[in-house]
């Protein structure tokens, strides 16, 4: 969404995101303290996914790292993330830094849940709940 919106490209009317990854330099506590707790990212997962993401570049532009970027204008944003992943804090610093930047964000942290959890409705009833949620906060903002 930064990369469009510096390009003069209209930006959707609303985000949705699971466990983004917003931060290339993985600066976050939680990519230390959830390692154990994290079964989709196990120790040393991130840093083989940042090298294939970001290769030779710099890892703190925003295009790659949308935490170290300007976020106003952006549009309403949902975040749902687990907190025993890697990329809690990921989503939590870059919803505090969205708030501050005039964004609407809703983030919401669950308790036991794991990396990108939703994308497992129905399997479980906080996968099923976080997915609806995120419907509802899309239909809202869509007015659908």
């Amino acid at each position: 969404m930064i990369k469009c919106k510096d390009d003069g490209i209209p930006l959707p009317a609303v985000g949705a995101t699971f466990s983004p990854c917003t931060d290339m330099t993985l600066s976050g506590e939680s990519h230390k303290s959830r390692v154990k707790a994290d079964p989709c990212t196990p120790k040393g997962a991130n840093e083989t996914y940042l090298s294939y993401y970001v290769g030779n570049g710099d890892p703190e532009h925003p295009y790659a790292s949308p935490l170290f970027g300007d976020l106003h204008g952006l549009p309403p944003i949902i975040i749902q993330v687990g907190n025993d992943e890697t990329l809690r804090d990921d989503s939590v610093l870059f919803a505090e830094k969205a708030k501050k930047s005039g964004v609407e964000v809703k983030i919401k942290v669950w308790n036991g849940m794991f990396h990108c959890f939703p994308v497992l409705a129905p399997m479980f009833p906080e996968a099923t709940e976080a997915l609806n949620e995120t419907c509802s906060f899309l239909r809202e903002k869509l007015n659908i």
